[in-house]
């Protein structure tokens, strides 16, 4: 029997980069990722719109992230990654423009080990 000191050992498959793309994949809307499966998902488009926005929410966690992207399909993409890094993401017309806000609604941001598009060449077979 193991003592109140020592407590249960961590279960490291928690925090392997599989078991982390997996997870955070499945926090995206189902209607998302049907979508993300039935069509071939531009990687490069969807890479740099994750750049984008990793970049700009590890500098500042607790900003408010605008973004005019030229399509819905990349308004899309804008979702699922945000949906993928635990943001909140809400499209709205302003000034005849389709714009995207993206929120986050944790103190602190982190970038997972494996990025939706790398999650979606290795899993996907893209």
């Amino acid at each position: 029997m193991m003592g109140a000191k020592q407590g249960a050992k961590r279960d490291k498959r928690f925090s392997h980069p599989s078991f982390c793309a997996k997870e955070c994949f499945e926090r995206i809307n189902h209607e998302i990722k049907s979508l993300l499966r039935k069509r071939h998902v531009p990687l490069g488009i969807l890479s740099a719109i994750e750049e984008d926005v990793v970049t700009f929410f590890a500098s500042e966690p607790l900003a408010v992230y605008k973004s005019c992207l030229p399509s819905g399909y990349q308004r899309l993409l804008l979702h699922a990654c945000c949906q993928y890094l635990d943001l909140s993401c809400q499209s709205f017309n302003k000034d005849g423009f389709r714009w995207s806000k993206v929120r986050n609604n944790n103190d602190y941001f982190d970038r997972p080990p494996v990025m939706l598009s790398g999650y979606l060449e290795q899993k996907m077979n893209f």
